[in-house]
């Protein structure tokens, strides 16, 4: 099965289960060398260093359109729109990063791919926006982050005297802001992955 690629050969489908697919993106926190780019406190996932260790460039510019070009293994080039918000840049280069991986490395691709992002409902596109969600919203990263969402609306509620608890909307709009992605990326892998462990849980 192939999806569309603009530009270069069809970006061949990795078939692998949504699960898989947030396997695979989460063991690159197991990587020794990988390790820094987790998130932290005053930082989401640094996937602009994650570009960098794996031999490859980002470009923002007036490209209109995200774009993966690979020339091999450890020699590649994200194109960004400069007029995209940042956090969206960030979702994008995670997108991208979704096709080098799931469509160049996984497969053993040799020579050359070009793909660029449609923002459609095809089969690599949805695979690469999984990538993207589980790179950006790491479980364990998840899990903290609502924890410590939780704790700083409890305490902002007792302060202002609000009896009432925060929501778990609340609380994943927060967390959302520590990790440095948009809201709806939350929610989205939340509905793909609920053994993530709900904000109930943490």
């Amino acid at each position: 099965m192939v999806g569309k690629s603009t530009g270069g050969p069809m970006v061949e489908v990795s078939g692998l289960s949504g699960a898989a697919i947030r396997q695979y993106a989460e063991s690159v926190f197991n990587v020794p060398e990988y390790r820094s780019i987790r998130a932290t406190i005053d930082s989401g996932v640094k996937v602009d260093r994650f570009v960098e260790l794996l031999g490859g460039r980002i470009m923002i510019d007036d490209t209109p359109r995200a774009r993966l070009s690979v020339a091999t293994r450890g020699d590649f080039v994200i194109r960004i729109p400069a007029s995209s918000h940042p956090l969206y840049q960030r979702q994008l280069i995670a997108h991208e990063l979704g096709h080098y991986f799931l469509h160049y490395l996984y497969p053993r691709r040799q020579g050359q791919l070009e793909a660029c992002f449609t923002g459609t409902p095809e089969p690599a596109e949805i695979e690469a926006n999984r990538y993207a969600m589980s790179l950006l919203v790491p479980t364990e990263d998840y899990r903290q982050a609502s924890r410590d969402a939780r704790k700083a609306l409890e305490a902002r509620a007792s302060w202002n005297l609000v009896g009432s608890p925060p929501t778990p909307s609340d609380i994943n709009y927060l967390a959302a802001i520590y990790l440095q992605v948009p809201f709806h990326m939350v929610e989205g892998i939340l509905q793909l992955f609920p053994d993530m462990g709900g904000v109930d849980e943490v």
